[in-house]
């Protein structure tokens, strides 16, 4: 990580100061990582949070979809890699014990107390929008096991379908569960 991202970090009323504890680079495009998480820190599985790195004069941060499920003691996201993104450019850089802004406060309404009741639940995605169906189905396959879950997780090349491994993995050992990887090219 550039010297710039060493910059002391300090907590303000709406950010936290966490810690990274794990990095993946799933190909030259896409990365995975997980933070420490504050023992105040509450979210529903689905929700997004802000994280960032400090700007010039103020913190530069994006929304980002917690992959990790409600009861994780760590908090897991996913990424691309944008050469020339403001953050991301920075943000694939980062390596375990580089600390980064957290915001206090997470929301979105893509989340599992909101989901209708049924007999089946289509999770349809692209890249990264897979993220919050990640920490869905971690939390909802401990729980229910009389609805069936279907991912369709479409990406231009299969080196792109994060987490296609874990998934595969629960596909064989959860009756419950379909998993259907798509690719365009």
């Amino acid at each position: 990580m550039s010297d710039r991202n060493h910059i002391p970090l300090a907590p303000s009323a709406a950010l936290t100061v966490e810690t990274v504890t794990s990095v993946r680079h799933w190909n030259e495009h896409l990365f995975s990582f997980t933070i420490t998480r504050p023992q105040s820190f509450r979210f529903r599985s689905g929700e997004f949070v802000m994280l960032g790195l400090p700007g010039e004069g103020r913190p530069l941060l994006r929304a980002y979809s917690i992959a990790s499920p409600a009861y994780a003691e760590e908090l897991e996201f996913l990424s691309i890699k944008v050469p020339d993104g403001p953050l991301t450019s920075r943000l694939q850089l980062i390596q375990p014990g580089d600390q980064l802004f957290l915001g206090r406060k997470p929301t979105g309404t893509l989340v599992t107390d909101a989901l209708l009741p049924g007999k089946r639940l289509f999770f349809l995605s692209t890249g990264t929008g897979l993220a919050p169906y990640v920490s869905m189905l971690r939390t909802m396959l401990i729980s229910d096991t009389t609805r069936k879950f279907v991912i369709l997780h479409g990406s231009r090349y299969s080196w792109d379908l994060g987490y296609r491994g874990e998934l595969e993995s629960l596909a064989r050992i959860r009756p419950n569960f379909t998993y259907i990887p798509s690719i365009t090219r």
